[in-house]
């Protein structure tokens, strides 16, 4: 899901997503307030939510969420929550949007779900022979 008041923004984010077929973008957003409720009906996997928006910030939306998905925070470059990514391993892409940086992004989400998949189909492994 994509997160941010720029309309531009979103839709050069979505271009660019179009390359990878592992991401399936299930909704877009403009407001904190819209996207709240689309996160609960929608329940997605991963969030691109921009930092800076009008009314509430990407951080007041990610913090009132039940269940957080993974995140990817928007922001452009000089902004001080940088030095907070940085510092906890936060993933974040810098604005305007590379498509390296984006793939490198990617990369790393794949390679995250990938450790995570094979521990489960081993699990499911065994217990199908057992049935």
């Amino acid at each position: 899901m994509i997160i941010d008041a720029e309309s531009a923004a979103r839709q050069e984010l979505s271009r660019l997503l179009s390359d990878f077929p592992q991401i399936h973008i299930i909704a877009e957003a403009s407001s904190g307030k819209d996207a709240l409720s689309m996160i609960e009906k929608q329940q997605p996997d991963i969030l691109f939510l921009a930092v800076d928006m009008p009314v509430m910030y990407g951080f007041e939306l990610f913090a009132k969420l039940k269940k957080q998905p993974k995140v990817f925070f928007m922001t452009e470059a000089g902004n001080p929550a940088i030095a907070i990514f940085e510092q906890k391993n936060i993933d974040y892409l810098l604005r305007p949007l590379q498509k390296e940086s984006l793939a490198a992004h990617i990369a790393k989400l794949s390679l995250t779900h990938q450790a995570l998949a094979l521990p489960l189909q081993n699990l499911l492994s065994k217990l199908k022979l057992k049935s």
